[in-house]
């Protein structure tokens, strides 16, 4: 069967390795051929710097400003006086203009940023560029989606139901379609992340007791008065005296010169022991595959950044979410068929040892959860087929 020419956006870039890791996964769960697939990317040297042009093609985004003293603009400027919700606005003015790149350049466009839908920001420029491939004949597929309750609003469902299929990554996202009867084919399927393949690195595998724990800058941003970076230093604090681990803090989103970048915290949090050999921070050297590997490596794993635990729960390391979304509670109660313990929320932190309360409890149940997931992992991964399969419909 030959692949008709698609179109992959709402693509962050590789520096995040989680929107790496989806496109990656996509690639190979689809059946994927780089002739035919085209990613646009809003910040095209991550996707270089990681390679992801070897296995698509790359292009940057090219959104078109319009000038403020052209026609369109002047009739803009008079009509936001007149409407306070500028950003709606701005879409319904330029949008078919400002993503024009997007349009003719394929037969079928995956939308491809899984929480994309779970914040305010963005949400009108994901429904024009939904309607306006729609209008040029593109079929639209939102791909490994998580929704949010907050922000199902007419407008947003009226988005969703222009979609030819809607695969989310968690029954939370499944139901809350359905409260809000969206026409579109739903598909339950899991996260594309859980295929994506490791990749050996150099990383010495003979140590056997390393705590993976990787920081996002969202744990402070979503938690008062530090007590999410207080919650991390009493656990390392407590690792470093009770027991002989050694703790790895891995990164999972490196953007250069910016505050999404999980280096920079990891930075901060390491500067607490600066003079302990035991605590490392593993730099920016590793594409997702690596980064999966390092993971697998790990005893345990405390994790963020809902791409670095995936890949922890996929190779069947236990792990311990500091959750800051809903995404990271719905998938966990997939799994577990709970969220209790195995979900640690960032807003909930008011005391600083809550976080190391719940590191204990799965260090204690390390044998266990071990097990459950070499048996759950097997089964749940192989739900892939429902959306891959549906998907290919479309694609082939």
């Amino acid at each position: 069967m030959v692949q008709k020419e698609t179109i992959m956006y709402a693509h962050g870039s590789a520096y995040n390795h989680g929107c790496e890791t989806i496109v990656r996964s996509t690639v190979d769960l689809l059946s994927l051929k780089k002739e035919k697939t085209l990613l646009f990317s809003n910040n095209i040297q991550g996707d270089l710097d990681y390679k992801i042009d070897d296995i698509v093609k790359v292009e940057p985004i090219n959104e078109i400003d319009i000038e403020p003293n052209s026609p369109l603009g002047i009739i803009y400027r008079v009509c936001s006086r007149l409407y306070s919700d500028h950003e709606k606005m701005y879409h319904i003015f330029f949008g078919k203009k400002r993503y024009e790149y997007l349009y003719n350049r394929g037969d079928v466009a995956l939308s491809i940023g899984g929480d994309n839908y779970c914040y305010p920001s963005g949400l009108e420029a994901l429904g024009i560029r939904n309607y306006w491939l729609n209008k040029k004949g593109t079929k639209t597929i939102l791909w490994g989606a998580t929704l949010s309750e907050r922000f199902m609003t007419p407008d947003v469902v009226e988005d969703l139901n222009r979609y030819s299929l809607i695969c989310v990554r968690e029954s939370d996202s499944f139901e809350l379609l359905k409260k809000h009867a969206v026409k579109t084919k739903i598909i339950l399927t899991p996260d594309p992340a859980f295929a994506l393949k490791t990749q050996e690195t150099n990383w010495d595998s003979n140590q056997k007791d390393i705590i993976g724990i990787n920081i996002s800058p969202y744990v402070f941003d979503c938690s008062e008065n530090d007590v999410g970076l207080k919650n991390y230093v009493t656990l390392i604090k407590w690792i470093l005296t009770e027991t002989d681990f050694e703790v790895a803090l891995i990164p999972h989103v490196v953007f250069p010169d910016i505050r999404n970048n999980d280096i920079l915290f990891a930075e901060k949090l390491k500067a607490f022991f600066a003079e302990e050999q035991r605590v490392f921070v593993v730099g920016d050297m590793y594409n997702c595959c690596q980064i999966k590997s390092l993971i697998s490596k790990c005893r345990l794993f405390v994790g963020a950044r809902t791409h670095s635990t995936i890949a922890a729960y996929s190779t069947c390391v236990p792990t311990l979410v500091v959750g800051y979304s809903e995404k990271s509670i719905g998938i966990a109660k997939d799994l577990f068929g709970t969220a209790e313990g195995y979900v640690c929320s960032v807003q909930d932190m008011v005391e600083e040892n809550q976080l190391l309360k719940n590191f204990k409890n799965l260090l204690n149940n390390e044998k266990t959860s071990r097990a459950f997931l070499k048996e759950r992992i097997p089964e749940y991964v192989a739900d892939h087929k429902y959306g891959v399969d549906a998907v290919k419909d479309f694609l082939f």
